[in-house]
């Protein structure tokens, strides 16, 4: 409690965090073509959108949503998420009228999604970041039939990939690099979701 500097250095890393993401925008935008991706009308391919607080699930967070669409029925967003104390995760969000195509279209590109370190969220809701049991399955060439069988009642569809702080080069703190090329691996490995037939 006497520990005065101690908001000062959370700030400093929430800071941190949000520059990163900063870069990580600028590095998809870099590779986008939004023509090319079954996206709703008006989704954003341009600014994006970085929050943070301070609670979820009793710790801060940040994210950034690039690019984003959201509203009552649909969902389309790829969200670079930093969760205190567990590390980065990378997540395609979908929902809404081209859901049935969006999960066709991973069936169709499964050999080359799968044993590349994603992850099919099995949460009922999009929100929900812990990974496991439960929570996520791999897809691996060993769990296709697993993740098919697990597609069909999904009322979104979310795909992640993790940077978990094991895997981070400078364990003492945040490898910028490092996030931003996770990042758009991630987007860059989910490509074939979003992509127009």
């Amino acid at each position: 409690m006497r520990d005065a500097g101690l908001m000062a250095r959370k700030e400093a890393v929430i800071e941190k965090v949000k520059a990163t993401f900063g870069a990580v925008k600028e590095a998809l935008k870099s590779g986008l073509d939004p023509a090319g991706y079954l996206a709703p009308e008006g989704a954003d391919f341009t600014q994006g959108q970085v929050s943070n607080g301070d609670r979820f699930q009793g710790m801060p967070w940040v994210y950034l949503d690039f690019p984003k669409y959201f509203s009552h029925d649909a969902i389309f967003t790829f969200r670079s998420f930093f969760w205190w104390g567990h590390g980065f995760v990378f997540a395609l969000m979908l929902a809404g009228p081209s859901l049935t195509q969006y999960k066709a279209n991973l069936r169709r590109a499964y050999d080359r999604l799968a044993d590349h370190g994603l992850h099919l969220s099995l949460a009922r809701d999009p929100w929900e970041w812990r990974q496991g049991e439960g929570y996520t399955i791999d897809l691996t060439g060993a769990n296709r039939a697993a993740v098919e069988a697990a597609l069909p009642d999904r009322p979104f569809l979310k795909l992640q990939s993790v940077l978990g702080f094991e895997s981070n080069r400078d364990h003492a703190g945040l490898d910028e690099d490092a996030v931003v090329q996770a990042g758009r691996r991630a987007f860059i490995r989910c490509g074939p979701i979003i992509t127009r037939s």
